[in-house]
């Protein structure tokens, strides 16, 4: 599942169909993944927004769980994603 590559690119388009996946069971989780498409993911490297990308196909349970830090090891892009999602304001 990749998508284009748009490193460093600014006005990198996010696909259609993956602001669609970020749309969640919470109103929490729709905000957090939402915020990092929003503001991270346009200039993060191809293997981050892979990285995303397999994340938003995780159950809402699972991805409240890694988020919590209680989850199972995880990539290292993985882990800057959801670092990143932890450091979003929460309000």
């Amino acid at each position: 599942m990749s998508v284009p590559e748009a490193d460093g690119d600014p006005g990198a388009a996010v696909p259609g169909r993956l602001r669609w996946r970020c749309r969640r069971g919470t109103r929490e989780l729709d905000l957090l993944l939402g915020g990092y498409l929003d503001a991270r993911y346009p200039h993060a490297s191809r293997a981050e927004r892979e990285a995303f990308e397999r994340l938003t196909e995780w159950p809402d349970p699972e991805i409240v769980t890694a988020l919590l830090g209680q989850g199972p090891a995880v990539d290292e892009e993985t882990a800057q994603i959801l670092g990143f999602l932890r450091s979003l304001p929460r309000s």
